[in-house]
């Protein structure tokens, strides 16, 4: 069953709705141009920047980009839409606050609408009546194996050779992830785990052998060590 990781810097995460996917990005900390769908989580604790809507021309009527500051201290994010464009029928940029969240919507031709009081905070508890997916990060196979936990919580590799899994990078204290490993067509690859891997009765396990054999390691990450599990042998 995946697990949708909110803490998680940026999984991507897919909202499906009436009006189409919604992109959850990874925190930006810098100037960023944002693409019809995207939920686009601002940090501008190290400075002020600015978010730069798509040219409303480009988007289909009724498309949308929700934008929150997830920050908590005193500096703003500035939401600038693309050229002639308006924001509620007027020219100029808006200033977002910290924890201060909007959303707004294309008309398809001039410009955008503000939509107060819809957005939605993950720093707060919600109910969600659609479906929340997890898209899968492909991860590079190699002789130590690298996991950039802030592009995801679902990773998947094939293994050619015998591997490490090395520790991951950008974890997130109570974040949960997720390793899809698959045997390639030779089978009998090994996987050894980096030091912040740790396991129920401190047993490393053993992948599955068989040619094309899929395991599923999930593991959740306390802040210390990540307290991880194996399912296996689902091919």
């Amino acid at each position: 069953m995946p697990v949708v990781g909110f803490s998680s810097k940026s999984n991507p995460i897919y909202f499906e709705a009436a009006i189409g996917a919604v992109r959850l990005t990874a925190v930006k900390t810098a100037a960023y141009t944002a693409v019809a769908g995207d939920f686009v989580r601002a940090d501008p604790s190290g400075g002020a920047f600015t978010i730069n809507l798509p040219g409303v021309s480009n988007v289909e009527a009724g498309g949308s980009v929700e934008i929150t500051n997830i920050s908590t201290g005193a500096n703003n994010v500035t939401v600038q839409p693309a050229g002639s464009d308006t924001i509620d029928g007027v020219g100029g940029t808006i200033t977002l606050s910290s924890n201060e969240s909007a959303k707004f919507v294309g008309n398809g031709v001039t410009g955008w609408i503000r939509v107060s009081g819809t957005s939605t905070s993950l720093s707060t508890a919600n109910t969600w009546t659609a479906s929340q997916n997890v898209a899968s990060v492909a991860l590079t196979d190699a002789a130590s194996i690298a996991t950039d936990a802030s592009l995801g919580n679902v990773f998947t590799v094939t293994l050619a050779d015998n591997r490490t899994l090395a520790n991951p990078s950008n974890l997130v204290s109570g974040g949960t992830y997720q390793w899809i490993v698959t045997q390639d067509a030779t089978g009998s690859r090994t996987l050894a785990y980096g030091t912040d891997f740790t396991w129920p009765g401190g047993t490393v396990p053993t992948l599955s052998t068989a040619a094309g054999a899929i395991d599923l390691i999930t593991a959740t990450y306390d802040g210390l060590k990540l307290r991880a599990v194996i399912t296996q042998a689902f091919a």
